[in-house]
């Protein structure tokens, strides 16, 4: 009880050390008439011949328009010649819309993509949708498909016998792409660890909410850092008891920037949840040191004041009982614990990363290996890169490596499921970042695909009613 974490760097880049004694924080800086007037003028004559063809099925009290033969020959020619010149607008794109033939969905979502066998025409294909119950949105003949849409109740049922109809060589959903979402913050060429998790992909899914909150509980957070301004709620600072979590370090800022640096703003990086907001809580002083009883006083806060994860950058070879309890105090109620793994390149267990339930963190580097100085073993859970560029206290950035910066890369990849399905369980969440992991030597998993993890949970299209 009572024995002090402290921050000790990671191996790479050495530029000072922030020390290295029981507990450390896992981490180092480093006008007229057209054509097409003609066509409609024609068209009126054509459907009065049409009246004058059909006139003895019609009551006596309509009267049949009278044509002589010189009128008809001067008709067609007229229709011919304005045809003529419509049909080479029409290629140019400037005519009006084609009807179904050639289209897609529109802005219908749920849509499905029924495709024919190539001897089957459009109209009979139209012939077998209509039979099948479905509605046709659009043809695409030249593909031998039609596009549909079925209704809420007994789609499934439609779907199965357009499926069954030996005509029919495939049924599909009209799925979604998306234009990739790339930040323009200044730095983002620098976001080697971002694209490495295919966050981009990530986002196309979800930035984040501004209803999900990630507890960085460590040096503390500056508010005033450009990337964080305005998403910082308030706080608390266990080593001076004050609401003002001050970083004195730089530590806790750097890494809720990785985390949640907000971006697409013009200023320094982008971090992993955009929209995010961070709760800071201070639990380790100006050297990267603090108590464990500071350590639990800060993750209980963080859960009695809404985080959904609680990252915790922070590592010491030997367990304590009370932070075990803050953590199970947290795991209890949902929230997610994130820990990094530590740098001393052993497979040594560390804490709080070991405990069970807390997704442990090693660093990779950019070819998906294991950084030299990174903790491993069967123990750790995931991994994600070890080196980022991020903020600083003020409006400065520079570069920290160390398992601290890719614990906040996973936090906020929790953080970005938890903005699309705020339900998700804890265990359920570990549970599909694994399953979407890239495999690497040395830890039970692999480093994390966010690409892929929000690829798992992004809201599925329906069919339209």
């Amino acid at each position: 009880m009572g024995r002090p974490i402290v921050a000790a760097p990671a191996k790479r880049p050495a530029s000072g050390t922030i020390g290295s004694a029981l507990w450390e924080v896992s981490a180092v800086p480093a006008a007229g008439s057209t054509a097409d007037d003609a066509c409609t003028s024609v068209a009126a004559v054509a459907a009065n011949n049409i009246v004058e063809r059909d006139r003895h099925s019609m009551p006596k009290r309509f009267v049949p328009l009278r044509l002589r033969p010189w009128t008809v020959v001067v008709a067609f020619a007229l229709l011919l010649a304005a045809l003529v010149p419509s049909t080479v607008l029409a290629q140019r794109g400037t005519s009006g819309a084609p009807g179904l033939h050639g289209q897609g969905s529109g802005s219908t979502r749920g849509a499905w993509l029924v495709h024919f066998r190539s001897d089957i025409d459009s109209n009979e294909a139209g012939q077998v949708v209509a039979e099948a119950g479905a509605t046709e949105l659009g043809e695409l003949d030249e593909l031998d498909t039609e596009v549909v849409s079925v209704p809420t109740h007994g789609g499934l049922n439609i779907l199965w016998r357009l499926a069954k109809d030996p005509r029919v060589e495939k049924v599909e959903p009209d799925g979604v792409a998306q234009a990739t979402l790339t930040p323009n913050d200044p730095h983002w060429d620098r976001a080697w660890g971002e694209r490495k998790v295919r966050a981009p992909e990530a986002w196309n899914v979800s930035t984040g909410n501004s209803k999900t909150i990630i507890a960085i509980v460590d040096t503390g957070v500056d508010p005033r850092q450009p990337d964080l301004r305005g998403r910082v709620l308030r706080g608390w600072d266990f080593q001076n008891n004050d609401a003002n979590p001050r970083d004195d370090n730089g530590h806790g800022t750097a890494v809720a920037g990785v985390a949640s640096a907000a971006a697409n703003d013009g200023v320094g990086i982008a971090g992993m949840c955009w929209n995010c907001r961070i709760l800071p809580v201070k639990v380790l002083n100006a050297n990267g040191s603090g108590s464990h009883s500071n350590i639990a006083a800060g993750i209980i806060y963080a859960v009695k004041h809404g985080a959904d994860v609680i990252n915790l950058s922070l590592a010491g070879p030997y367990p304590a009982t009370v932070i075990s309890d803050a953590v199970r105090f947290a795991l209890r109620r949902g929230v997610v614990v994130v820990a990094a793994a530590g740098n001393e390149g052993s497979k040594r267990k560390s804490y709080p990363a070991a405990y069970d339930g807390v997704i442990s963190v090693a660093a990779t580097n950019g070819s998906d290996r294991l950084y030299s100085w990174s903790n491993r073993g069967s123990w750790v859970d995931l991994a994600a890169p070890g080196c980022a560029f991020t903020g600083k206290p003020r409006s400065s950035w520079s570069w920290w490596c160390g398992t601290s910066f890719a614990t906040p890369m996973v936090a906020g990849t929790v953080a970005l499921i938890k903005s699309v399905r705020p339900s998700m369980s804890r265990v359920a969440i570990e549970r599909l970042l694994k399953q979407t992991s890239v495999g690497v030597r040395g830890i039970s998993n692999g480093r994390i695909n966010a690409g892929r993890a929000l690829g798992r949970v992004a809201p599925a299209a329906s069919p339209s009613p």
